[in-house]
């Protein structure tokens, strides 16, 4: 049972000694034991060994997968990174409304490019006709 929760936590080192610990009661105690039960304690102690070895294999994979995506990213950054850090940067893109190029603003923080572009305030004129009230005397 500390076996498993041990693996559980991932600590495969305690779970291992656990076991080894679980191993040489078991051996110490074969004579009081009696050769069935000896066997079936040493079967199943041998079982759990396997599966702690197989789970913390495929855990190691699995960080190994996780490092290997981990540094993919980090070179995809870097590629992009590496545009700018080049010199001059140069990006075109349409946008959605209409905004007042005169009003535009850019600040670079942090390796961080921010710009604020305000959208045009479109002024609209409403004819509306008032009736003459001389006329409607």
């Amino acid at each position: 049972i500390k076996a498993k929760s041990h693996m559980d936590e991932g600590d495969f080192d305690k779970a291992k000694r656990a076991v080894e610990m679980a191993e040489f009661t078991v051996s110490e105690y074969q004579m009081h034991l009696g050769e069935q039960l000896f066997r079936e304690y040493s079967s199943r102690l041998e079982a759990l060994s396997e599966e702690i070895a197989k789970t913390e294999d495929e855990k190691t994979l699995e960080l190994e997968e996780q490092k290997r995506k981990a540094a993919i990213e980090a070179q995809r950054r870097m590629t992009e990174q590496m545009e700018i850090d080049k010199g001059a940067f140069e990006r075109a893109f349409l946008l959605p409304t209409a905004v007042t190029a005169d009003e535009a603003r850019a600040s670079y923080r942090e390796g961080l490019l921010q710009v604020r572009l305000p959208k045009t305030v479109q002024r609209r004129t409403i004819k509306a006709t008032a009736p003459n009230s001389e006329a409607e005397r």
